[in-house]
């Protein structure tokens, strides 16, 4: 996807004290439906959690603070730039591959400190990501997005639902093939790991609209960027 710009340079994660934060950041907030309709929620939960310790090791340049179940089967984390929300949501969507989550996006700043893992804090960041979730889950989209200001956060739910919409039309196989292209450079070496012909894999993908999913998700990622730095600027976050 985008390249990562940080909002605070060499920021990372906190170690707990200090003022306040008010840096920008991107709060996502996840959440696990009828999970408690599931016939083993233990060995979901389970799955949960080594997803979120799978995350956080992965995009651990990117984290404010770090992944983090709160009620139920919730889950959050803090992002240093807008940039790479999309990348982090389709990333635990193919970790969680089988589950039905939904997703909220939230641009902002923290009324509290920063912590290590995203428990314990409020502000406006995450304010949007539960307006955004919420939202989502009233409409039945997959991901909402807010704290970009409303023409932007109506552009990004317009990309971020068609995307959405493709990926509910996927069949099993087909999400696998796309997950595992992610992944692997060649069709040919995909072929080769799950036992079938290279034209079937070509097939899946070709059917997916895999290369017009992936363009999709660059041009969201661009757009969170930038309708980010456009926020935080006029909230007088970064210069002009």
């Amino acid at each position: 996807m985008a390249q990562h710009r940080h909002i605070q340079p060499g920021s990372g994660r906190a170690s707990g004290g200090g003022r306040p934060d008010a840096t920008h950041y991107l709060a996502v907030i996840g959440d696990l439906r009828g999970s408690r309709q599931l016939p083993d929620r233990r060995a979901v939960q389970e799955r949960l959690r080594s997803a979120l310790e799978l995350l956080d090791r992965r995009f651990s340049g990117d984290l404010a603070a770090g992944f983090a179940i709160t009620t139920g089967d919730e889950f959050q984390a803090l992002l240093t730039s807008p940039a790479v929300g999309l990348e982090v949501v389709v990333a635990c969507e193919e970790a969680l591959e089988g589950l039905d989550l939904r997703y909220g996006l939230g641009w902002g700043t923290l009324a509290t400190r920063l912590e290590p893992t995203a428990v314990g804090m409020d502000g406006p960041c995450f304010h949007a990501a539960r307006e955004a979730i919420d939202g989502a889950k009233e409409t039945g989209r997959w991901l909402g997005a807010r704290g970009f200001g409303a023409e932007a956060d109506q552009v990004l739910d317009g990309v971020l639902g068609l995307i959405g919409a493709v990926r509910q039309e996927w069949t099993e196989l087909q999400a696998r093939a796309v997950a595992m292209r992610r992944r692997v450079e060649t069709q040919r070496e995909i072929a080769r790991r799950l036992s079938v012909d290279p034209s079937t894999v070509s097939k899946r993908l070709k059917s997916a609209l895999y290369d017009e999913v992936v363009a999709a998700e660059q041009a969201a990622a661009h757009l969170l960027d930038r309708f980010g730095a456009e926020a935080a600027a006029r909230a007088g976050a970064w210069p002009a």
